[in-house]
Order: structure tokens, then sequence, then C-alpha cells
């Protein structure tokens, strides 16, 4: 069975990965993608979210955070990234990188 393909609109990454892992992620991906990355931290160092959005992230979100403050922020920048009724933010779905759906349809 073929794996199923996601387009992903947004991306969430936790910039806390081992080593420089959550900083060549962004680099690699800017090397392919102009998809909207969001990065987590439980960082409060303003050099390194500095430093993430100097690199390509395009937002920074401390931890903790609730699933609401989430949605609320996806649903903002797809609402300005794709306006119109071809871009459902009421239809918002979180998968993680296998393709697993976290959770859906949330407002």
């Amino acid at each position: 069975m073929a794996a199923k393909k996601l387009e992903a609109k947004i991306l969430l990454l936790d910039f806390d990965l081992p080593g420089d892992a959550g900083g060549e992620l962004i680099d690699r991906m800017r090397t392919i993608s102009n998809v909207h990355m969001t990065m987590v931290t439980a960082r409060s160092d303003e050099a390194t979210a500095i430093a993430r959005l100097a690199a390509g992230a395009d937002d920074i979100m401390a931890k903790p955070f609730t699933r609401r403050e989430v949605v609320a922020r996806m649903q903002a920048i797809l609402r300005r990234a794709c306006p119109g009724p071809q871009c459902c933010t009421d239809r918002l779905h979180v998968h993680d990188m296998q393709g697993r759906r976290v959770f859906g349809a949330l407002s």
C-alpha cells in the first residue's frame, strides 16, 4: 500500500531537538519548501529565537501552550495565506510526521 501524501500548509516544529537539529531542519525545509514554519520551544533565549527566525522560521511559540492557542494561530495563518472559501479554516486537521491525525476539525 502506498503511503498517503500530505501537503502541509503549516509546519509546527519543536526546535528543542538534540544538538542543532531544529536549525538544521529549518535549513533543509527552506531549500525545498516555502511552507509556513512555526517553531515551539521551552527556551526563553532571545538570541536563539532571533537566529531561528533569521534562518527561516516564521513564528516562535513558547511552551507551555494550549491546543486552543495552537488552533487559533494556525487558523489565523491560513486566513492570511489563502483567503477565500477554498481555505476552510474550520476544518483544520493536524497530523504527525508519519501522517497520523493528531487532532482535527477544531474551531
